[in-house]
């Protein structure tokens, strides 16, 4: 038999100093790591990848996750951007693990320095890297570069001078964000400067990588349990059972992100040029003068993401000024033909292939450019025949209109003309009925003669 008194008061003593534990920490329990994934699917580097990289790790560092991975497949993008993003990799609170993911995918040009930086880097089987040699503005390539042939015996110009200064800079940061994370610092030299690419397996044997790693899941069991250096610390990675939280790009960043398409950015700036001149040719409509600015906007948005060759910006506005031109000077065509020619090159050389990004495609800018000469030549014409066309409202629509002589008429009288009744003056008798022309007006009275054709009577 139990003794239901003691009993009772054996388990009020047991019970006490849990009641008085607080509630969160009874209720607390071991939280699982937390593994936040950055995926850059075919992303060039630019200004608003650098902020949708900055964004995640600062957020990554707030919430004290178990390290950040970015899932990277990029073929480079700009050097200014790459920079900010490795210096907030390098000082990032929380450990940076890069994963060239999936297969098939690529970290080229500046996607290299963005694999050195990292804490841990990694590559899915079926990737490579490299090719980091850097372009500088103009496509030029100093010595050591893509120019196989050298500066030869002439004096080097400013330009090839440009790009070798940027070609060594971008050699020693590589080879330093090599050496510090205790990479192949030979291998991160040849790829910046004779654009080394390296397919997975060979970055592995060649200390490129920490590892390969076919998915996210083989990723996570790899990196659980290796030590990596965080500001001077040691800090044992803890992934395997780790909770994936993926991080995606903000509307208003896919949409600015959006904006750096070469192509995009060519088309807006035809179209807003369209809808000025559509406004020009029909003023008072207002909206295609608002889309044109609207447009012409989001391309100079774009054009800060891209490397702009301002020869070819120029080419493109001398083509539409030739194009107007031919209205005035009348070159049977001679000013047409240069002007669309003035089109096509500026089409083609606006953006610079720097960085991954290419060229506005032949496909686009032969049919846009020839089609928008055609549209202002069409557009402009069309105002100029209104500007030199005959009034025909008002007093001056009256002008060389034909009327005729109401009531007999002896120096002064009345014409029926666009169905009312005028008061008029002839130097000649007219009689009732007769057709006069009109040769103009003094206040509301019309100056007539007789028309050709007519019997003329002498005063």
């Amino acid at each position: 038999m139990f003794h239901i008194p003691g009993l009772c008061k054996r388990l009020a003593l047991a019970l006490i100093p849990i009641a008085l534990m607080p509630a969160g920490v009874r209720s607390q329990e071991p939280m699982p790591p937390r593994v936040v994934i950055v995926p850059l699917e075919d992303q060039i580097i630019h200004p608003v990848t650098q902020r949708f990289l900055v964004r995640a790790l600062q957020q990554a560092a707030d919430e004290r996750v178990e390290c950040i991975i970015i899932q990277l497949d990029t073929p480079g993008g700009r050097l200014d951007s790459t920079g900010h993003i490795v210096r907030e990799i390098l000082n990032s609170e929380v450990p940076v693990v890069v994963h060239v993911a999936p297969s098939g995918a690529r970290a080229g040009s500046a996607g290299v320095f963005i694999a050195l930086s990292a804490h841990v880097a990694a590559m899915a089987p079926g990737t490579n890297i490299g090719a980091a040699h850097p372009v500088a503005p103009g496509g030029g390539a100093g010595p050591g570069g893509n120019d196989v042939q050298g500066w030869g015996a002439g004096k080097p110009t400013a330009q090839q001078i440009l790009s070798e200064k940027i070609t060594t800079d971008s050699v020693a940061y590589a080879r330093a964000l090599a050496q510090y994370r205790g990479r192949n610092a030979d291998w991160a030299a040849h790829a910046a400067k004779d654009s080394v690419s390296t397919p997975a397996n060979e970055a592995l044997q060649q200390n490129v990588i920490d590892f390969l790693a076919a998915d996210l899941t083989d990723l996570l069991n790899q990196l659980d349990g290796r030590t990596v250096a965080l500001h001077g610390e040691r800090v044992v990675l803890h992934t395997k059972v780790a909770v994936v939280q993926r991080l995606e790009m903000t509307w208003t960043e896919r949409l600015l992100s959006l904006l750096a398409n070469p192509t995009l950015t060519y088309l807006l700036v035809v179209l807003g040029i369209a809808g000025l001149a559509l406004e020009f040719a029909h003023p008072g409509i207002w909206i295609p003068g608002i889309f044109g600015v609207v447009c012409l906007i989001l391309a100079f948005f774009a054009m800060q993401m891209l490397l702009i060759n301002y020869a070819g910006l120029a080419l493109l506005v001398l083509g539409l000024l030739l194009v107007l031109l031919e209205l005035k000077v009348h070159s049977y065509g001679m000013l047409t033909a240069a002007g669309i020619i003035g089109l096509l090159l500026g089409s083609a050389m606006l953006i610079e292939p720097v960085g991954g990004v290419e060229r506005v495609s032949w496909l686009i800018v032969a049919p846009v450019s020839i089609a928008l000469a055609l549209i202002m030549l069409l557009l402009v014409s069309n105002v100029v025949r209104a500007h030199k066309a005959k009034v025909q409202t008002g007093m001056e629509g009256l002008i060389g209109a034909v009327a005729r002589v109401h009531g007999d008429m002896n120096g002064q009288g009345y014409v029926y003309v666009a169905g009312e009744l005028w008061k008029a003056r002839c130097e000649l008798p007219l009689q009732d009925g007769e057709t006069v022309c009109i040769q103009g007006y003094e206040g509301l009275t019309l100056y007539v003669k007789p028309a050709p054709g007519s019997v003329v009577r002498s005063p």
